[in-house]
């Protein structure tokens, strides 16, 4: 399977510390927070209180699994825990109500999460949510299907 992510447009409810959106898409998996510039952040806080990242895919994908690539700088190593992954259809440039969504979960530090949709889901757009708010900041997103 390929990584239908990789280069594709995507967007946030905010951008801090030039952490663009499209920078989780970059195919950058090891770059180190400031010095690599491959980071995406949100501002969190009372300007962003329920942050957001998406990347569209240009079509409806048959998606298999979602590898979130966590931040390698210390003290982030649980920053996606209780994140939430959902996929949507995209009509008339309006996101869908989610087709499917998953909580991000695990223990101890992890450079990474996987997310997987057995059987695969039909969806354009991933989108990463924060309910508990905060920053959402992103190194990689790997949209894993076909």
């Amino acid at each position: 399977r390929e990584n239908l992510a990789l280069g594709r447009p995507a967007f946030q409810s905010s951008t801090c510390n030039g952490g663009s959106a499209n920078r989780a898409v970059d195919g950058n998996k090891t770059s180190p927070y400031f010095s690599g510039g491959s980071i995406s952040e949100t501002c969190g806080g009372e300007s962003d209180p329920n942050p957001w990242w998406y990347v569209d895919l240009g079509a409806p994908k048959i998606i298999e699994k979602i590898v979130l690539w966590n931040r390698l700088d210390s003290g982030f190593s649980n920053e996606l825990v209780r994140s939430m992954v959902s996929l949507h259809s995209l009509n008339d440039a309006t996101i869908s109500k989610p087709i499917s969504s998953k909580l991000v979960w695990g223990f101890g530090i992890k450079s990474f999460f996987v997310v997987e949709f057995y059987g695969g889901k039909e969806a354009q757009v991933v989108r990463m949510t924060k309910p508990q708010g905060g920053v959402l900041s992103l190194q990689e997103v790997e949209v894993m299907g076909y």
